[in-house]
């Protein structure tokens, strides 16, 4: 039916936001935890949301760290509204500095002057990564997202760095023992 015919894709590439410095921090599975506790306890991180894949990790985590004397608050799917509502607010309000969540909120959440954000797990779709660490850096702020990489997710990770187009940069932490 057609001679020639052409087709035309103007949809955007999705990209980090350019405010965003992006680090991988290679790590075991089972020191994840230990890290971001070192991190948040040496003052490595401001205010931040700590991004994990399910909702019952995000509950594990928030328990963990409840438990190291990080107050916290947690946001996911099985939470009420009420709940959703108290953890955001405490958050924006700076009552609470670390909020886990799955990518419930890594859509359609607005915090200003997010300093951080956290993947704690890295989510299997590219697309889910550039939505995460664009809660930080917004409206032209600057922000970190760091990313805890165990081995088995080397390939969602190569994948996200094909989507954005570079190498995300490694970074060790002297003196945490990632034997833990």
């Amino acid at each position: 039916m057609l001679v020639d015919p052409v087709a035309l894709n103007i949809e955007r590439v999705a990209a980090p936001a350019t405010g965003v410095t992006q680090r991988i921090y290679p790590c075991p599975e089972p020191a994840k935890a230990a890290l971001l506790i070192h991190l948040l306890k040496t003052n490595a991180l401001g205010s931040v949301i700590v991004f994990t894949r399910t909702k019952h990790r995000t509950n594990r985590l928030s328990e963990v760290l409840e438990k190291a004397g990080i107050h916290n608050a947690r946001m996911h799917g099985n939470r009420s509204q009420g709940q959703r509502i108290d953890a955001l607010d405490g958050f924006k309000s700076g009552r609470i500095r670390v909020l886990c969540a799955t990518d419930i909120v890594a859509r359609g959440i607005d915090v200003e002057d997010l300093a951080h954000v956290v993947n704690f797990d890295v989510p299997h779709v590219p697309a889910d990564y550039i939505h995460r660490v664009g809660r930080t850096a917004r409206a032209e702020a600057t922000g970190e997202a760091f990313t805890f990489v165990s081995p088995d997710e080397e390939g969602d990770l190569r994948q996200i760095e094909r989507q954005i187009g570079k190498r995300i940069e490694r970074v060790t932490v002297a003196g945490f023992d990632y034997g833990q």
